[in-house]
């Protein structure tokens, strides 16, 4: 499923959980792991022989390559990993786009780190800015434990099961169960006046009119679960806010990792409309993985 698990490191603890995850992903799929660290110069900063922090602006970028990569080779060996590793000066998200755009099927493992909020209203997260526009599958992890339960959303397009394969894949390599969830928009509703006209001549039919609508979703999910009958799997289906239902249903229902493909919006629409998946990962307590279908 995957030839490559890329995992982004930031020199801290918090960043190294995604490694064991990534690590099983590895072995299981026999996918080449690389480590990755990215340095932004204008923010490097290191601590004097007395502990006071400073930053370096006049280092050599060979030198801050030298100094990521005694770091990787250091994670290498105390964690044991059969990977290679990358270091590179450059603002980290963009060094993380452009070695996932590199040929064979990729998957990005990387751990959420929380920021203050104005730091993230004037830098925005790596995470954010990746997860929207790789070209491989996104895997954000809370915490170094493999996942339990996946809830893996559908809205009922092609766009939205491009998340699939990569969650089957996850389910496999963890044995965990996997539950199919689709979110009716409440502002969204069936045609009333079609059911209205219906009902004028014929009771019964506008009420399986009405119940084939609420119906087809628990269809669809039933028949998207069954093609994967290795994979425990059940199905669930809700009516509200899409982004704020996936997130209660996950705590509802224990899942620790949310699946979902994310269309990519930009400019303007995401700024009016905003991104459910990413919604999702600012507020979710939980791991998420995300796909860009590649159409997009």
């Amino acid at each position: 499923m995957f030839d490559r698990i890329i995992v982004p490191l930031d020199g801290s603890e918090h960043a190294e959980n995604a490694l064991p995850v990534a690590k099983q992903l590895a072995l299981t799929y026999g996918a080449d792991l690389l480590l990755v660290q990215a340095i932004q110069k204008e923010f490097y900063v290191v601590a004097d022989p007395i502990g006071n922090i400073a930053f370096w602006p006049d280092i050599s970028e060979d030198e801050l390559r030298q100094h990521a990569e005694g770091y990787l080779n250091a994670v290498v060996n105390t964690h044991d990993l059969p990977a290679t590793i990358y270091a590179d000066v450059g603002e980290p998200a963009q060094v993380i786009l452009d070695i996932a755009a590199r040929n064979g099927k990729n998957l990005i493992v990387m751990s959420k780190r929380e920021h203050m909020r104005v730091e993230r209203w004037l830098y925005g997260s790596v995470t954010g800015r990746v997860m929207p526009f790789a070209p491989c599958p996104v895997l954000v992890v809370h915490a170094a434990a493999p996942p339990q339960h996946i809830l893996l959303t559908l809205d009922g397009s092609g766009l939205a099961e491009a998340i699939i394969g990569p969650t089957i894949a996850l389910a496999r390599a963890f044995d965990v169960k996997v539950t199919f969830l689709h979110v009716e928009d409440a502002d969204i509703h069936h045609d009333e006046d079609v059911e209205a006209q219906i009902a004028k001549s014929d009771k019964g039919l506008a009420d399986a009119y009405r119940v084939e609508y609420y119906d087809k979703s628990h269809k669809y999910l039933r028949q998207i679960a069954a093609r994967y009958p290795e994979v425990e799997t059940e199905t669930y289906v809700a009516r509200g806010k899409p982004a704020r239902r996936i997130i209660e249903i996950a705590e509802e229902i224990g899942c620790d990792l949310i699946a979902m493909s994310t269309h990519g919006r930009t400019g303007f629409a995401r700024w009016r409309y905003g991104s459910v998946a990413n919604k999702v990962l600012h507020h979710a307590p939980v791991g998420l993985l995300v796909s860009r279908p590649t159409e997009l």
